[in-house]
């Protein structure tokens, strides 16, 4: 296929296997002339300011893991956009697009996909967002983007960090299993489960699935 956006793009991703998968889909499909890869937050920012220092150019696109190991996402994006205003930020995550909508439009990130996303649509969704439009997966998503209905209060009290651990509390996992998920000790889960259970006003696991039902974040079968 011929290149069509003859620009570069940077991967930002610390599983391998994840990486691979989106490099060979954008391979495979021309759309860029140069695919870096970076492990994590800290060598993302040291390819942006090289790329700017030697090359006088920036990423048209970096697509990002939200759940990095050394940066939360927002700050991240943050310095990125500091260094290289002009590049387009496309995020990958496991979570619901709901958890983090907000943070992300407000940091300046032109799309949100969850990592299951198929191929058609995870390319349609970078070609909408090299072409200068957004693109946050899902209809309902897209709805709330159009309408600017993003009123949820927590979305902008929890962190991107808090926003993956409530993420996984609400698919029912254990502290434990969430610990070596996040790669956490398990007195660090229980910190951020009190932290959370605080900004969102709860006090007991009762509470908590009382409030995700009400934000319709879970559903009853």
């Amino acid at each position: 296929m011929t290149n069509q956006y003859p620009s570069s793009v940077l991967i930002i991703d610390d599983h391998p296997m994840i990486q691979m998968g989106v490099s060979s889909i954008l391979k495979r499909n021309g759309i860029f002339k140069t695919i870096d890869l970076a492990n994590t937050g800290k060598e993302a920012v040291s390819f942006v300011k090289a790329k700017e220092k030697k090359e006088q150019s920036f990423y048209k696109l970096i697509i990002a893991d939200i759940n990095l190991p050394d940066y939360e996402i927002i700050n991240l994006v943050t310095i990125i956009r500091d260094k290289s205003p002009n590049s387009l930020i496309l995020i990958l995550s496991m979570a619901p697009a709901k958890l983090y909508l907000e943070n992300l439009i407000s940091a300046g990130v032109k799309g949100f996909l969850n990592k299951g996303t198929p191929e058609d649509e995870f390319l349609y969704a970078v070609k909408k967002v090299l072409s200068g439009q957004t693109y946050f997966g899902g209809d309902l998503v897209q709805e709330m983007v159009k309408s600017n209905v993003v009123s949820h209060s927590w979305t902008r009290v929890l962190s991107a960090r808090e926003n993956e651990i409530l993420a996984l509390l609400l698919r029912g996992i254990s502290s434990k299993e969430i610990a070596e998920i996040a790669n956490l000790h398990k007195s660090s889960i229980a910190t951020y489960k009190a932290r959370i259970y605080q900004k969102i006003g709860v006090s007991n696991s009762m509470e908590f699935f009382q409030w995700a039902t009400k934000e319709k974040l879970i559903e009853l079968s």
